[in-house]
C-alpha cells in the first residue's frame, strides 16, 4: 500500500510529483491523500481533483484504467477534525447518510475505496468509542454490498496507539479491525517531539523495528515491533495489520560536534530545498545530501540506521532496512506494508543512484523473495543480556565478538560456552562504539568524495 501526496504536485522542479511519475511503481495499492468532510458529505480539497471541460482532473487521472493494471486497487484517505468527524459520529442518522454518500462518492469517481484518518488520540474518542465503531460497521457492510465490492481501511498513527493497554480496553480494538479489511499501523515518528533524557534533548531513531538494549519503560515501547504485539494481544488478526514505513528522513540539529546515538540536539535540522519542512527530507533530498558527504551508522539492537552531515542528524530507513521489516511483516503473517508517501521516495531515479521508488521496490522485492533473506534475522530473539558490568573482560576468558545477524557484539568464551551478553559499553566522550571491533573508537566523521559511491546501499 502506497499514500500519494496529492499536494506534492505544487512542489517545484525535480520534486514535482504528478500521476505520471507513479509508472513503474511496485504497489498493490495506492491511497491518494486527501479528501476532506463536509457534513455527511466527501468533499475534494485541491483546485484541479475534479475534471473542468476539456481538463482532466487527477482523480480521473489516477483511476484510469491504466493505473490500476495487474489487479492494483486505487483508494483515497478522508481526513477530517474531531468536531467534523462527531458531526458523523454521534448521529445514527449522520452514520447512515455518510455511509451511502461514501459509496456514491467511491462510484462516480472509480475509487476502489477509503482509508479513513481519524484522530482518536483524544479523550473525546473514548466517550463516542461505541458510535465510532457503528460508523465503522455501517461502512464496512455498505462497502461490502456495493457491486463491486469497495475496501475499507483505517490508518493509526503510532502516536495515537500510546497508553495501548487502556485504549485496546476502551477502543474495542477487535472489533474495530473486524470492521475493517486492514489496519494501517504508520510506525514512525516515535517521539516526534525529541527524546528528552537527563543531560537534555537527544538525538534517537523515529522508526525503529526493535527497541534499544538500553532502553527501559516506556522507551522500550517505541518501536514497531511492540506496536505490532500490542494489536495483536488485543486479538488483531495479524493479517489485518499493514505495518507503516516512511520514505522520509526525521532531522535534527546537534549542538556539538558530536554525532553519536544520543548526541544532545537542540530542535529540528533544516529544511530540505523542494520539501521546505522543518525537522524533515524525501528520500531524494536524503540522497542528494549524502551523496556530497556523510557518515552512516547502524543500531543493530533497533535494526535501524541514522547518518550525520555537519550539524544535522538524520534518522532514516535503507533498502536494507525496509527490506528487514519486508521480512519481519511476512514472518510474522502481517497483511502487508504501508509506504508514506509514494512522492518521498525517489521517484525519478536519480537522486539515489538506482531504480526508480528505491525504498518500496526493496521492500516488494523482498515479500515477493523465496530465496535467502533476512526472515530468521527478523525472527530470531536477541540473547538475553546481564545488567551487571564489565563486559567481556580479559582475565574472564570472553571474547567479543561481531552477531553475524548484524544486531550488535556480545561476549563469550572460545568454545561457544558460557553468557550471552551483548556489549553495552558506555564510551568516552568523543568515542562511540564501533560494531566491527566490538569496542570503542574516537569519533570522527568521514568524508566522502564528490562523484563517489553514494552512502545508501
Amino acid at each position: 500500500m502506497c499514500y500519494v501526496d496529492n499536494k506534492a504536485q505544487l512542489r517545484t522542479g525535480k520534486a514535482k510529483f504528478l500521476p505520471d511519475h507513479m509508472a513503474g511503481h511496485p504497489c498493490t495499492h495506492i491511497v491518494l491523500k486527501e479528501a476532506e468532510l463536509n457534513g455527511t458529505m466527501i468533499m475534494p480539497t485541491m483546485f484541479n481533483d475534479m475534471d473542468d471541460g476539456a481538463l482532466t482532473g487527477t482523480y480521473s487521472h489516477i483511476t484510469k484504467a491504466d493505473m490500476k493494471t495487474n489487479g492494483v486497487k486505487i483508494l483515497i484517505a478522508v481526513v477530517g477534525t474531531y468536531n467534523e468527524w462527531s458531526n458523523i459520529i454521534n448521529s445514527d442518522m449522520n452514520r447512515r447518510e455518510f455511509a451511502t454518500n461514501a459509496v456514491k462518492f467511491l462510484k462516480e469517481n472509480k475509487f476502489d475505496g477509503i482509508d479513513l484518518h481519524p484522530n482518536v488520540n483524544t479523550n473525546e474518542y473514548l466517550q463516542d468509542n461505541e458510535n465510532f465503531l457503528l460508523l465503522l460497521e455501517y461502512l464496512y457492510h455498505a462497502f461490502d454490498a456495493a457491486t463491486p465490492k469497495l475496501q475499507l481501511s483505517l490508518s493509526l498513527w503510532v502516536g495515537q496507539l500510546r497508553g495501548t493497554e487502556t485504549k485496546g480496553k476502551y477502543f474495542n480494538l477487535k472489533r474495530m479491525s473486524d470492521a475493517v479489511h486492514c489496519l494501517c499501523l504508520m510506525a514512525f515518528n516515535f517521539n516526534p517531539n525529541m527524546r528528552k533524557e537527563a543531560k537534555g534533548y537527544v538525538a534517537s531513531h523515529t522508526s525503529p523495528l526493535y527497541h534499544h538494549d538500553m532502553d527501559t519503560f516506556p522507551e522500550n515501547h517505541l518501536n514497531a515491533n511492540h506496536v505490532v504485539r500490542e494489536m495483536i494481544r488485543f486479538q488483531i488478526a495479524p493479517a489485518k495489520i499493514v505495518l507503516g514505513i516512511p520514505t522520509f528522513a526525521r532531522t535534527f540539529t546537534l549542538n556539538s560536534d558530536l554525532t553519536s546515538l544520543g548526541a544532545p540536539i537542540m530542535g529540528a535540522g533544516q529544511p530540505g530545498d523542494y520539501t521546505r519542512r522543518p525537522g524533515m527530507l524525501a528520500n531524494y533530498e536524503l540522497c542528494m545530501k549524502v551523496n556530497a558527504g556523510a557518515d552512516m551508522e547502524a543500531i543493530p539492537s533497533q535494526h535501524a540506521y541514522y547518518s550525520s552531515i555537519g550539524r544535522m542528524w538524520l534518522s532514516h530507513e535503507t533498502r536494507g532496512s525496509v527490506a528487514e521489516k519486508a521480512c519481519y511483516a511476512r514472518n510474522n503473517g502481517l497483511g502487508g506494508l504501508a509506504f508514506y508517501t509514494l512522492d518521498m521516495d525517489d521517484f525519478t531515479g536519480t537522486a539515489c543512484h538506482g531504480a526508480k521508488f528505491p525504498l518500496v521496490k526493496a521492500a516488494a522485492d523482498e515479500l515477493k523473495s523465496t530465496g535467502w533473506n533476512c526472515v530468521e534475522k527478523a525472527k530470531m530473539a536477541p540473547p538475553a543480556f546481564t545488567t551487571k558490568g564489565p563486559y567481556c573482560m580479559d582475565d574472564e576468558g570472553m571474547k567479543r565478538t561481531k552477531d553475524p545477524n548484524g544486531r550488535g557484539c556480545y561476549c563469550h568464551k572460545d568454545d561457544g560456552t558460557g553468557q550471552m551478553a551483548w556489549v553495552k559499553e558506555e564510551c568516552p566522550l568523543f568515542n562511540r562504539f564501533d560494531y566491527e571491533t566490538c569496542g570503542c573508537k574516537s569519533q570522527k566523521i568521514q568524508e566522502h568524495k564528490a562523484g563517489s559511491n553514494p552512502v545508501f546501499v
